[in-house]
C-alpha cells in the first residue's frame, strides 16, 4: 500500500489528499460507499449534513456531488458502526446526532492523519520483523 504525504495548506484552504491521478482508486461515489455499508446514499447524505454542521474539519475536505475523499468516509464508517452498535429501539436521528456533535471536536483532520501514519508506521515495523523459529 502506497503512503499518501497530505499537502498542508493554511487555514480555510483546502488539502489536497492525493497526486498523480490516482483520484478514482481512493475517492469513491456516494452509491459505491452506501453499498458497502448497505446504507442508502441518502442517510449518507444526511450524515454528511450533520457532520458539516459539526465538523469544520469536515467542511474543508467534503465538496458535494463530488466522490468521496478518504477522510470523509472514514467518518461515514465511523457513524455507520456507531449506528449498528445501537439498539435498534433507540431514537436514529438524535443519536447520530449527539454521536457527531461529540465526536467532531476528537476526530479532526490532524487526528485523521496521525492514525494513518500510525498504522503505516505498524505495518513496516510488522513487515521488517524477523521470523524466530522456536526450537
Amino acid at each position: 500500500m502506497e503512503i499518501i504525504e497530505p499537502e498542508i495548506i493554511p487555514d480555510n484552504h483546502r488539502v489536497r489528499l492525493i497526486k498523480n491521478g490516482d483520484k478514482k482508486a481512493i475517492y469513491k461515489p456516494v452509491g459505491q460507499l452506501a453499498k458497502e455499508l448497505k446504507r442508502k446514499p441518502q442517510t449518507l447524505r444526511d450524515w454528511a449534513k450533520l457532520l458539516l454542521i459539526y465538523s469544520p474539519d469536515f467542511y474543508q475536505h467534503f465538496k458535494p456531488r463530488t466522490a468521496y475523499n478518504p477522510y470523509v468516509q472514514e467518518w461515514l464508517k465511523r457513524i455507520n458502526e456507531y449506528d449498528l452498535s445501537e439498539p435498534s429501539s433507540a431514537p436514529r436521528p438524535q443519536i447520530i446526532e449527539d454521536y457527531i456533535s461529540l465526536n467532531a471536536p476528537i476526530y479532526t483532520f490532524e487526528k485523521y492523519t496521525e492514525e494513518l501514519q500510525n498504522e503505516y508506521t505498524t505495518e513496516a515495523t510488522i513487515n521488517a520483523a524477523k521470523i524466530v523459529q522456536a526450537a
